[in-house]
């Protein structure tokens, strides 16, 4: 039986079939220039494929920051001309980092909370992130249809430095998968990232409340939409 949301002004009903927390949604906000999607964290392709499917006329980007995951994207989705899969996490800054590699609640780049897996061998990742202001301009981006953030923690940076950045306000749509002690997430935070203490989520609430209206909330998922597209 699917769950009533907490929060649910869209045109979607959740007890249809075929209705998704994640991507139904977006059937009741047409985008307002140009029709691109974003997947952060794209993982194995799940979402990315409902998204795909959902909004075929949409350019896809694809980010995942691991070679085994990329891999399995190409074989999905690397041959649909509106598909592009980048090796590579979106984040504040450039460089190469660590991250856990399983399950998909470690493979983050916020390890440093991630105790059970602290001292083990052979589940890390140097993973490629690029600082996502960067790769906008390099690609001559500015605006976002939809941006679909499911990065295990590390949300708790990017959504901020989106904020900052003016990327949020360039975001007709996010979508994000929060990751707390509230959520009982195996890496439950409170995260830092570098050494550095990051916003929590409260916070980061009302960062989202300044640019964007909140449309849908159903566990740990959450849709917002920018106020002046509403």
């Amino acid at each position: 039986m699917i769950q009533t949301p907490t929060v649910n002004l869209t045109e979607t009903d959740p007890n249809l079939a075929g209705w998704h927390r994640e991507t139904s949604f977006l059937t009741s906000y047409s985008p307002q220039g140009a029709p691109n999607i974003f997947v952060i964290g794209a993982y194995s392709g799940t979402i990315a494929g409902l998204l795909i499917d959902q909004q075929p006329d949409a350019q896809h980007y694809l980010f995942e920051p691991q070679d085994w995951a990329c891999k399995q994207l190409a074989e999905k989705f690397g041959h649909l001309p509106n598909v592009r899969i980048y090796p590579f996490g979106l984040g504040d800054r450039s460089g190469t980092f660590r991250m856990g590699l399983y399950t998909s609640y470690d493979c983050t780049f916020m390890r440093s909370e991630s105790v059970r897996l602290k001292d083990l061998s052979g589940v890390w990742y140097d993973a490629e992130m690029r600082a996502m202001g960067g790769f906008l301009s390099s690609e001559d981006l500015r605006h976002i249809y939809y941006a679909s953030i499911n990065i295990e923690g590390y949300e708790y940076v990017l959504l901020p430095y989106m904020a900052k950045m003016s990327i949020l306000a360039n975001c007709q749509c996010v979508g994000i998968s929060w990751h707390d002690a509230r959520f009982n997430c195996p890496i439950p935070g409170p995260y830092t990232w570098l050494g550095e203490s990051v916003p929590i989520y409260e916070e980061v609430q009302a960062l989202l409340r300044k640019t964007h209206h909140l449309v849908l909330e159903i566990d740990n998922w959450q849709s917002w939409v920018r106020r002046r597209f509403t």
